[in-house]
């Protein structure tokens, strides 16, 4: 059957699967109302949390049984599987292989997460993370990035992509154009980084061009104003950002993914999600992931296109 306006509108969501938060829910007991929404729109995917094996692996196969169109299932494991799935295999933090090992021991490290989270059904891996941690100062990235050197960010984040890739998984670079030198975590605000364009051309966009040139599949956006760059928008809403620089300048051709759409950094004061969304997809992105209401952004799409603000 063709698709219809709707469900090219859901085929663009990536939804969550359970909650490792307050209250906290599993990924089996937020089954029910997945398959709801997917019984209602023909949804693109998932992203996972929470979860429990092998009761997970088995809840992605009914929701992909349920699912007319096919899930893509995604989810945060900078730390290997078993940082969403109790059962799986948990490893240190990126910035403790940088200190301890080489490249092909990281390689083989998201090798080896890769293909335990392929045996539960997960297709893609938000990570590497490929900032550079440059700023002592930073709340929120910290022992998850490769370190402060970008050299060596790079070299470790592209070994880190060939790992995933060598096991079948697809790889996420994230947070472009790079969240290692702000002070506020885009959790819970909008950050700014203020350095001019050399200072990134030499620091964060070093891992990103690293994970580029090894085929990374994703890159996820940062909640981040970037002064030099797109002084009014964060780079999640930046056409300049996501289409000029990402696009044609460091010639990515992979999708372009939001980080959290509950994330504070996400939100505009006054815009509703689905006109928000409508905002992004002009902007570059790709997929939606995390969204507070995904009905709303469904509607808000097909309105957009209905209305002549956006072309389907």
């Amino acid at each position: 059957m063709p698709r219809t306006l709707e469900d090219k509108a859901a085929g663009l969501l990536i939804v969550r699967l359970g909650n490792n938060l307050p209250p906290a829910v599993t990924a089996s007991e937020a089954e029910a109302e997945v398959a709801a929404l997917l019984d209602r729109y023909a949804i693109g995917g998932l992203i996972l949390f929470n979860g429990r094996w092998p009761d997970t692996r088995d809840t992605l196969a009914r929701l992909q049984q349920r699912s007319e169109h096919g899930l893509i299932v995604t989810t945060d494991m900078e730390r290997g599987f078993g940082q969403q799935v109790i059962g799986g295999t948990v490893y240190p933090h990126a910035e403790a292989f940088a200190h301890a090992s080489d490249a092909e021991t990281v390689r083989a490290f998201a090798a080896q997460a890769s293909r335990e989270a392929l045996a539960c059904g997960v297709h893609v891996t938000y990570s590497p993370v490929a900032d550079v941690d440059r700023n002592l100062e930073n709340p929120i990235i910290g022992a998850r990035a490769f370190g402060p050197d970008p050299a060596r960010a790079a070299e470790l984040t592209a070994a880190f992509v060939a790992g995933v890739h060598d096991a079948g998984q697809l790889a996420t670079a994230k947070h472009f154009p790079g969240h290692g030198g702000t002070t506020g975590d885009s959790h819970a605000e909008l950050p700014t980084v203020d350095d001019d364009l050399e200072t990134l051309q030499a620091t964060d966009f070093v891992p990103f061009r690293a994970a580029i040139d090894a085929g990374v599949d994703m890159v996820m956006t940062a909640h981040v104003v970037y002064s030099a760059l797109d002084a009014d928008a964060p780079a999640t809403r930046s056409p300049t950002i996501l289409r000029g620089l990402l696009r044609e300048q460091m010639g990515f051709e992979g999708v372009v993914v939001t980080d959290s759409l509950q994330m504070a950094g996400a939100k505009v004061e006054g815009l509703s999600e689905g006109d928000l969304a409508a905002e992004l997809l002009k902007a570059g992105v790709d997929l939606f992931v995390d969204a507070v209401d995904p009905v709303a952004v469904i509607e808000g799409l097909v309105a957009a296109v209905q209305e002549g603000r956006l072309d389907e």
